[in-house]
């Protein structure tokens, strides 16, 4: 009677405690909730698109360190080479999508961070990171659909770009919040940085044991002003780099809608 009347309670408090499971990398096990109306706009702050997924739609089935349906902290990284942006890049966004945000009642909305770096002096992991911006976002509760952060950081010419999305523990507070991911292929590695499940520092998706698991996390900005744009190649770091919006926008090959089902 005792361990039905705890099982009882813990069912009764929900996303109001701290769920007690242990924690370890898992799917949502929930439905993801209806995505709330309107789409977010994409290439509105800058030409320049910088991407590693062959998709840009998010499905569920994004990996997380989490204890039964609330995440711990989990960083989730994208380096992106600038071989073909000899100049440097000025970041003005970072988008990305959301798989599922439940904030817990009575709250409606819960915290996103991105973070920016410089890198030098090897590929990620490794190397030296050097901050550049960063900005925290509080996310609404909602379903699948893209997510467009306003960041601002300047690249120095020579370096590549870190991208970081950081989900704060949100065990504590009740928090659910899993980033969009999908399985149609990526030219560049995601990586997942979650130390209460064992990976302390960031370490590929696939070396954790989920190659499938490409992050959706993209980066937009602009060349320094007077500076002439660069030619769309790849480089370092498996960079698929897309120059202006052109007609690549309008015809929907990059664009970060919520799914519509």
């Amino acid at each position: 009677m005792l361990r039905l009347a705890c099982l009882a309670l813990t069912a009764a408090i929900g996303f109001h405690a701290t769920d007690v499971r242990a924690t370890a990398f898992g799917t949502n096990p929930l439905p993801a909730p209806e995505a709330p109306g309107g789409d977010t706009p994409a290439g509105s702050c800058g030409p320049v698109l910088l991407t590693q997924t062959t998709s840009q739609t998010a499905v569920p089935g994004t990996i997380a360190c989490l204890a039964g349906v609330l995440h711990a902290e989990n960083s989730y990284y994208r380096e992106y080479g600038l071989s073909a942006l000899p100049n440097g890049l000025d970041v003005c966004a970072v988008e990305l999508a959301i798989e599922s945000s439940n904030a817990g009642d009575p709250a409606t909305s819960q915290p996103l961070t991105i973070n920016l770096y410089s890198q030098t002096g090897g590929a990620f992991p490794g190397g030296t990171r050097t901050p550049i911006g960063t900005a925290t976002v509080q996310v609404p509760d909602g379903g699948l659909r893209g997510f467009s952060v306003p960041v601002t950081g300047s690249v120095p010419a020579g370096q590549s770009l870190v991208v970081e999305a950081l989900l704060p523990n949100g065990q504590p507070a009740g928090h659910s919040m899993f980033l969009g991911s999908n399985a149609a292929g990526q030219s560049g590695p995601s990586f997942l940085r979650a130390p209460a499940c064992g990976a302390a520092a960031p370490a590929t998706l696939a070396a954790l044991g989920f190659p499938n698991v490409h992050m959706i996390l993209n980066a937009r900005g602009s060349v320094p002003a007077g500076l002439p744009p660069a030619v769309p190649v790849p480089g370092p770091g498996g960079l698929a780099l897309l120059i202006g919006a052109l007609a690549l926008v309008g015809a929907g090959v990059f664009q970060l809608r919520r799914r519509m089902t």
